[in-house]
């Protein structure tokens, strides 16, 4: 029989699309702080923290208009996610989760 397929993602946590990631975050802010050590800050994408986790939601930026986009920032003004680029500026605000922990 095949083997159950194992989730890194803590119960309850969409792992559908990436905007969903930025509802629940939201939502759930305990959680968001003791399941990924992680706690929204209001920053644009350009002054993140290195380490940020940033949310863009479905369609901003030209990113996906059904599931948004989600990165990592390796360097100011720099992230990575299926590909590294400079962060986009000027088509508002993304959520930021920023590392606390």
């Amino acid at each position: 029989s095949p083997k159950p397929r194992i989730s890194a993602v803590p119960q309850g946590v969409p792992a559908t699309s990436a905007y969903q990631f930025g509802d629940w975050a939201d939502q759930n802010p305990g959680a968001l702080l003791s399941d990924f050590g992680l706690k929204k800050i209001n920053s644009s994408a350009a002054n993140a923290p290195v380490g940020s986790v940033i949310v863009w939601d479905a369609g901003q930026c030209g990113f996906s208009a059904v599931h948004g986009h989600i990165e990592i920032v390796a360097s100011p003004g720099y992230a990575c996610s299926d590909f590294c680029g400079y962060m986009y500026n000027d088509c508002g605000a993304p959520r930021v989760y920023m590392p606390v922990k």
